[in-house]
């Protein structure tokens, strides 16, 4: 790509832009956050966290994106590894939780603009995590039927439900 490519930026808003992402580091503001994942494609890391009865973790949350349920999940950050990313993943969002060593089962894409709630303003590329609980859930999540999910669940994550 030749320095010219970039019609957006002049040539010394280029220049301060670089020097700028070279020094960000996750975890950023909330707007920045916004902002750098509207401008690239974001690599999502979501776990579907299933009991020994066949029912599917789901967590509520109440942010300024999105209101309703959602499977766990975290963005891929500049300097993790997949499994680094699903370390962080249990221990913040199951609080710890024992589980079954994920299994990857495959990815779902989502395009800017197609979508709803958060999906609107992103493209993502999720990478899609499987495990089984063992043991008692520390977190605040609720095990739901898969047939039968909250309605307000993002739609996006139905996919981590296998058929």
């Amino acid at each position: 790509m030749n320095d010219s490519s970039n019609k957006g930026l002049s040539p010394e808003e280029d220049k301060t832009l670089i020097s700028l992402l070279s020094r960000v580091r996750m975890p950023v503001s909330y707007n920045l956050f916004l902002a750098i994942m509207g401008a690239f494609p974001s690599c999502p890391v979501e776990l579907a966290v299933f009991n020994q009865f066949g029912k599917i973790l789901m967590i509520h949350r109440q942010d300024k994106e999105f209101t309703g349920y959602h499977s766990p999940g975290t963005v891929l950050r500049n300097d993790d590894t997949v499994p680094k990313a699903l370390e962080r993943l249990i221990s913040s969002e199951l609080n710890g939780s024992k589980i079954s060593q994920p299994v990857c089962l495959g990815w779902h894409e989502t395009l800017k603009g197609i979508g709803w709630g958060q999906n609107t303003s992103r493209h993502e590329i999720s990478l899609l995590h499987a495990c089984i609980l063992k043991g008692t859930y520390l977190g605040e999540g609720k095990f739901f039927d898969p047939d039968d999910l909250p309605e307000t669940t993002i739609p996006h994550h139905k996919v981590l439900v296998p058929e």
